[in-house]
């Protein structure tokens, strides 16, 4: 689990693709005549970036940099070093607080819940605005006798309440795509991710299932109704919109965000992906999953041919020459996203996470989050 932290961000790619050239959308400023809020809800960035920084001020974005425990059994956390440079990122861009993400590893020690919820109290009163709970839980961390622990388990019960009744966001990274659990053959469009990614391929393992998972997540967002919770990565539903639909339906405290998703949208039917996006416009989050690399204040773009590859990719599902679940892994969103995401949907709103609105005269529902001037 994470507490993480808020700062100002820049442009998206959809308001780039759709409107003006990168040129034309950094001369005009700040977008005075927006209607809603801009936020990316979804990013990683931990360390200085003046030159970012710059530039998302200009374009009047604000952001969510969240920070991963990913770490497992006796490995070494990375959290020393990327939360200092995460604060310093703050500091520079004047929208001060940063988080120190507790582990979830060790749920079986006694201090377990004192120790976490001593830390979220610190990292709350540093201004950080939600928690994040990530995928080795469910399948990574285990317990001494080997048994995986599962987003439900009775340890963690006690730190969601805290979370709730300190008025803050929940944010679940939990499960992967389907691909996860399935053969590295031709067919599994995450094959180039599992191969550089081995811990998180788990097929033929002994692990949770990922319905087990996402059930162990549903049932705390049933048990404690008054926890915003979010669900990264289209809640880890990208490959079934209906099962989406059926729990966004079923829990009004649930709303997603699509940080690295669009392309499972774009490989869904047309109309179908349309009136999904219509209907949950305001359960959707826009979120990028933006990383930071070292020396560079912007992501690379994929290799020419890597993209060609996955657009083929893209072709044979449609065409049925492979199964429809399999989406190809990283796609360019260009006309066909836009296609996807209707023009009149202008934003995917924030205001059942508690993080921002995205309408014009709105109050924001936590104190936490003041708009930067």
């Amino acid at each position: 689990m994470q507490a993480v932290i808020r700062f100002t961000t820049g442009m998206t790619r959809r308001e780039f693709l759709t409107r003006a050239t990168a040129a034309a959308v950094i001369a005009t400023g700040r977008a005075a005549d927006a209607s809603f809020e801009r936020i990316d809800t979804h990013n990683h960035i931990h360390r200085s970036a003046p030159n970012l920084i710059a530039l998302m001020e200009k374009t009047g974005w604000r952001g969510l940099s969240i920070c991963d425990s990913r770490e497992i059994d006796d490995q070494t956390s990375v959290l020393p070093e990327m939360i200092p440079g995460t604060a310093r990122f703050h500091r520079e861009s004047k929208d001060a607080g940063r988080g120190l993400p507790p582990s979830a590893r060790g749920f079986e020690s006694p201090d377990f819940f004192e120790r976490v919820v001593a830390g979220l109290r610190r990292d709350f009163a540093d201004e950080a605005i939600a928690v994040k709970i990530w995928k080795n839980v469910g399948m990574g961390i285990r317990a001494k006798s080997g048994e995986y622990l599962l987003p439900d388990h009775a340890a963690l019960l006690p730190i969601y309440e805290a979370i709730q009744n300190a008025g803050k966001t929940l944010i679940c990274h939990l499960a992967e795509p389907d691909g996860a659990w399935q053969p590295l053959d031709a067919a599994n469009s995450e094959a180039g991710y599992l191969k550089s990614h081995p811990e998180c391929h788990m097929y033929g393992k002994p692990v949770p299932s990922k319905n087990n998972i996402l059930d162990a997540r549903d049932r705390v967002i049933a048990r404690y109704p008054k926890l915003r919770v979010i669900g990264c990565h289209l809640g880890s539903n990208e490959e079934d919109l209906p099962r989406l639909a059926k729990r966004l339906d079923t829990y009004p405290n649930f709303v997603v965000d699509v940080a690295s998703r669009v392309r499972y949208l774009m490989a869904a039917e047309r109309e179908a992906a349309r009136q999904f996006v219509l209907k949950y416009q305001d359960r959707m989050l826009y979120a990028t999953d933006f990383t930071l690399g070292n020396g560079d204040d912007a992501r690379r773009s994929l290799p020419p041919g890597d993209t060609r590859s996955r657009m083929e990719l893209l072709r044979d599902r449609r065409s049925g020459s492979i199964p429809r679940t399999r989406v190809p892994g990283a796609c360019r969103a260009g006309k066909r996203a836009a296609e996807v995401i209707p023009r009149e949907c202008r934003s995917y709103s924030a205001r059942h996470s508690g993080l921002t609105t995205t309408r014009a005269g709105q109050p924001e529902s936590s104190k936490s989050c003041r708009r930067r001037r």
